[in-house]
């Protein structure tokens, strides 16, 4: 009998965003597409801001589990410039559409 166990596919998750002057608005889905529905069962979540070799890295990362198998989705996102220090809330949903409504003003258009 083999002992073999799978490796746990790694994936990134979906990303979208929009810009300011003065905000960044970014939208994650736990998806392999935007049209593609998200996984519902999420657990491990981890996002964290780094500075590695004076750069700053967004890691977000997340385990998935869906139709009894395991997906790890993971991305490091290299920041061109300093954060500020703020608070990040995984459990907070960010409505992309209705934040580029309020903030319509505000949006240089290309």
């Amino acid at each position: 009998m083999s002992s073999f166990t799978p490796a746990i596919p790694e994936i990134s998750p979906s990303i979208r965003w929009a810009q300011s002057v003065n905000n960044t608005f970014m939208e994650v889905k736990f998806s392999t597409r935007f049209d593609s529905p998200a996984c519902l069962d999420l657990f491990d979540q981890d996002i964290s801001l780094s500075e590695v070799d004076n750069r700053t890295v967004l890691h977000i990362e997340a385990m998935c589990r869906n139709d009894k198998k395991l997906l790890k989705y993971q991305v490091d996102l290299d920041l061109y410039d300093g954060v500020e220090d703020f608070a990040i809330d995984p459990q907070r949903q960010l409505d992309y559409d209705e934040a580029m409504r309020d903030y319509r003003g505000q949006w240089d258009q290309y």
